[in-house]
């Protein structure tokens, strides 16, 4: 009978050992895609912003620097959604006060599905819709790299004037009906908000 009991527990530690191992490699396989998005030196930053037009809509281009700090990432890797949001303003600078032509938000939740090891980004407000891949860097990048969101009609802008467009960012847990709710706070305090980016172009 004694001998069964060590054979358990050994089974045990060997499990739990198996396990942790498994957690951590995990992790760290989410983390290394990700390494250009993210460094512990540098604090999250928008950058890379852009402007283009169509014949209908001026649009815009930017992308989030080190978004994805370890805590971030492990929630994800846990189960728990992550939201980000992108705060964005098109003004018209004046000398008292500044016309505001854009203001509005996108947002990109992730989540991760252990049992199918799928990757599952929900875009919106506007117009919602999901899209699920299998590549951790791919989904990453639908992550932080915004392309060719649309602002305004390119008939509001007028020739020569200079406009400034700015983005920030945020990131903050989503309620789910994960199982182990304590594990919300091991990853907590972990909110993400960058600081303002602008650039100025002249149409």
């Amino acid at each position: 009978m004694q001998r069964h009991l060590f054979i358990t527990r050994e089974f045990f530690y060997v499990a739990f050992y198996l396990a942790a191992l498994g957690a951590a490699t995990g992790l760290l396989q989410f983390l290394s895609p990700a390494l250009s998005y993210a460094d512990n030196n540098i604090a999250p930053r928008v950058s890379d912003l852009a402007v283009a037009n169509t014949k209908r809509y001026l649009l815009a281009y930017f992308s989030l620097k080190n978004g994805l700090t370890y805590e971030i990432a492990a929630a994800i890797q846990s189960g728990i959604p992550i939201k980000y949001t992108y705060e964005i303003e098109l003004n018209e600078p004046r000398l008292l006060i500044d016309k505001t032509l854009f203001h509005g938000y996108i947002s990109r939740t992730l989540s991760y599905d252990a049992l199918r090891g799928e990757y599952t980004i929900t875009l919106g407000p506007k117009n919602p819709r999901a899209v699920s891949v299998k590549s951790r860097a791919e989904a990453l990048s639908m992550m932080f790299e915004i392309n060719g969101t649309p602002l305004v009609p390119v008939s509001r802008l007028r020739r020569g004037v200079t406009y400034r467009l700015s983005v920030r960012a945020a990131a903050e847990k989503v309620e789910s009906n994960i199982q182990f709710p304590g594990l919300m706070n091991i990853f907590s305090p972990w909110d993400l908000k960058t600081d303002w980016n602008e650039i100025y172009f002249t149409y």
